[in-house]
């Protein structure tokens, strides 16, 4: 009978779990951060494997990533991207030579905790933010440990909490249809996007976030000095932010200095240039791995695919893959100086949770 069988609890206690919890980052330098303790003990640590850790590429070319995942040269040619394929050196310019998933080192916890057949993954993110596209690459890609749940029913599309909802919602709602499911058996996987291009596309499609400002104008303001009003299904009530880039920083904020329960923070570009490689430490958090007898499945049509997603839509991955490339610098240049004075003002104390993200801000 192999350890993970014989967990003797089918109960997730967390007010009797003791865990040294560290966030380790996967860039150029690691990052500690400041709300968890360092682990003393190496032999606790959740190794990465050496084919994940490796940086993305020698080469300043993007092709081979797009033909490791399954797009010929022909394809590519064929959707008119040929002569538009970003070089890596633009890609690390934006996100680091390498994926970043953090919380692994609770990973260990979780499933020394969580006996095998009560295991779920269940997505959580802000809109817009790739929820939909990691729940299809884990749906697809990921075998659940020996004794799990079938892949239906270990990868739930939201948290029972809702995907939506702010993190402090956790056993104190559930979401229609969701209210079977052991709140505190589910690893909560938490996608986020970068600030910048997050920004542009809520200003263009705001979903259940209002506030006053033009989608027609975007270009010219996304008027950031206006509070913004969200209304989240739990509640009838509206939580009002101060501005839209305060909703991303509060949001995120409270998943990532969440210390009570294990959960996995990922990056939405890697979902898009390193999938194999997130999903893979995903799916070996909860003792799964990746098949084995078919090829890797990526997510090649709109990246925000589902209801209530608008018309405002990325064609697909390699849209994708070239839109996500392009300097920062030049999307921020776009931003009136009233809107960027408030993303920097806003996020100069952000509780490091950009460092962790290795997400650059571009300067000026």
């Amino acid at each position: 009978m192999s350890p993970e069988s014989t967990v003797s609890s089918g109960s997730f206690d967390i007010n009797k779990m003791e865990m040294s919890e560290v966030i380790r980052m996967y860039s150029r330098s690691s990052y500690q951060h400041p709300l968890f303790d360092p682990l003393q003990d190496g032999k606790a640590k959740e190794h990465r494997r050496d084919d994940a850790a490796s940086p993305i590429s020698n080469s300043d070319s993007t092709l081979g990533i797009l033909q490791d995942l399954g797009f010929s040269q022909s394809n590519i040619d064929s959707e008119g991207f040929g002569k538009k394929l970003p070089l890596w050196s633009q890609i690390i310019d934006n996100y680091g030579d390498r994926p970043v998933v953090l919380g692994l080192e609770r990973c260990q916890a979780y499933r020394e905790t969580v006996p095998v057949a009560k295991r779920i993954v269940g997505l959580a993110g802000l809109f817009s933010s790739g929820t939909n596209v990691m729940h299809h690459l884990l749906l697809n890609n990921c075998k659940p440990p020996e004794g799990g749940q079938k892949p239906q029913r270990s990868f739930q599309w939201q948290v029972p909490w809702g995907k939506h909802h702010p993190a402090d919602t956790r056993m104190k709602y559930a979401a229609r249809d969701r209210e079977f499911l052991n709140q505190t058996a589910v690893l909560p996987v938490v996608t986020v996007r970068h600030p910048i291009t997050w920004l542009n596309a809520l200003c263009r499609h705001g979903y259940s976030l209002h506030w006053d400002h033009n989608p027609d104008l975007c270009d010219a303001t996304l008027r950031l000095d206006q509070a913004v009003h969200a209304k989240f299904g739990y509640t009838n009530q509206s939580i009002v932010y101060d501005s839209l880039i305060d909703v991303w920083k509060d949001w995120n904020l409270a998943y990532f200095q969440q210390r009570k329960y294990p959960l996995l923070m990922t990056r939405l570009e890697d979902i898009v240039y390193h999938p194999k490689q997130v999903v893979e430490e995903v799916c070996h958090c909860i003792g799964g791995k990746l098949h084995s007898d078919r090829p890797f499945s990526v997510f090649v049509s709109s990246m925000n695919d589902g209801k209530g997603h608008g018309e405002h839509r990325s064609s697909g991955l390699l849209s994708t893959f070239v839109k996500f490339a392009k300097p920062m610098k030049e999307l921020s240049d776009k931003f009136s100086n009233d809107d960027w004075d408030i993303v920097k003002t806003v996020l100069q104390d952000d509780s490091h949770l950009l460092s962790s993200l290795n997400y650059r801000m571009p300067k000026g």
